[in-house]
């Protein structure tokens, strides 16, 4: 019994110490550029946004103060609330990108903060235009 389990011991010791044939590696060196795919859509922040800080908070907060939605007017309304903004996604829609952006405001239920969503509001990437989330779920684009 001891001599089938040494042989077998030294057979896997023999089987894992071999050593693998070593292969050259190459190396190719591309331009990590020129191999991105282009894209016709831009959702970078082009070089006028260093002037004004960020140019999309300053869009969601020009329509906190003046939408004619009744839910941001009537939390514009109470001193104790304060309407916010977060950010949700970039969602395409057919040839347009948008940042999506749930506007709102924290409420608290006694067994803990809640946010409550007043609206939802698309910016076009391109464009800079702001557009109010419909029930259908189609755009209307806010105009100030």
């Amino acid at each position: 019994m001891k001599v089938p389990v040494l042989l077998t011991l030294l057979l896997l010791m023999f089987i894992g110490c071999r050593q693998a044939e070593k292969k050259p590696i190459k190396i190719i060196k591309t331009d990590t550029l020129q191999s991105l795919p282009k894209t016709a859509t831009a959702i970078s922040e082009p070089d006028d946004s260093l002037v004004s800080a960020n140019w999309r908070d300053s869009l969601i907060d020009d329509y906190i103060k003046r939408s004619d939605n009744d839910l941001v007017k009537l939390s514009r309304g109470d001193t104790a609330i304060h309407e916010g903004w977060m950010f949700d996604q970039i969602e395409k829609r057919g040839a347009a990108t948008y940042f999506v952006y749930n506007i709102g405001h924290d409420n608290d239920t006694g067994a803990g903060v809640v946010y409550v969503s007043d609206s939802w509001v698309f910016i076009d990437s391109l464009s800079r235009k702001l557009y109010e989330s419909q029930p259908d779920e189609s755009l209307k684009e806010w105009k100030h």
